[in-house]
Formats: C-alpha cells, sequence, structure tokens
C-alpha cells in the first residue's frame, strides 16, 4: 500500500527538473543579451572616435590635435552615445573625448589615438 500513497511524488520531482532546466536557460539567455548590447555599444564608440580622428575640426592648422575642436554635424555613432553622456556648454576646457556639447556637436578632447 506504501506505493500507492507515493503516486504523485514522480510528477512533482519531473516538474522541479523541468523549472531548474528553464531557469538555467532563462539565465543564459539574459547573460548572452547582456554581453552582446555591450558590444554594440563598443563599436558604435570606436565609430565615434574613428570620426574624430578623420575630422579637420579635430587638428590646428599646424597638425597638431585641437582638443578644444569641435565636430558639428556629428556621424549617427557619435548621436547615440550623445545620450548616454552629460553635455557641456563649450568645448573649450575639455579634456575627455566623449563630452558632448549641448548645441549637437562632439569636442575633440583628448587625442583618442
Amino acid at each position: 500500500m506504501k506505493l500507492f500513497e507515493r503516486k504523485g511524488q514522480g510528477a512533482f520531482e519531473y516538474i522541479l527538473i523541468l523549472a531548474g532546466v528553464l531557469f538555467i536557460v532563462v539565465l543564459a539567455i539574459l547573460l548572452l543579451q547582456s554581453v552582446n548590447q555591450g558590444g554594440g555599444q563598443q563599436t558604435e564608440l570606436n565609430a565615434c572616435l574613428a570620426t574624430l580622428t578623420q575630422s579637420p575640426r579635430c587638428y590646428l592648422p599646424n597638425g597638431q590635435w585641437d582638443a578644444s575642436g569641435e565636430v558639428i554635424p556629428v556621424s549617427q555613432s557619435c548621436s547615440n552615445l550623445d545620450n548616454q553622456l552629460a553635455p557641456v556648454a563649450s568645448c573649450a576646457g575639455v579634456t575627455a573625448w566623449n563630452q558632448p556639447t549641448t548645441n549637437g556637436g562632439w569636442c575633440c578632447g583628448a587625442n583618442p589615438q
């Protein structure tokens, strides 16, 4: 008679195993999504840096890098990054390459090369 008292135990264990597998699959999907999103931002960042290094507005007439230069209009990759950065009023005194200006431009900042 003890066999009939535990007939639902196998089904319950099966459901627990399925729940565990489902949890692992969901966790793996979330981890892969976070890795892929980070790669997209790095690609945009590299494209933006390439725009800055090729822009004549980031260079002085003698060929030296102009940290206070401003690139207008910016490429789409820099525009996408604008939403993640705090804007500044002017490029004068900007020491980092990743500070956009308030009028839609992008400060050259430090030489990204």
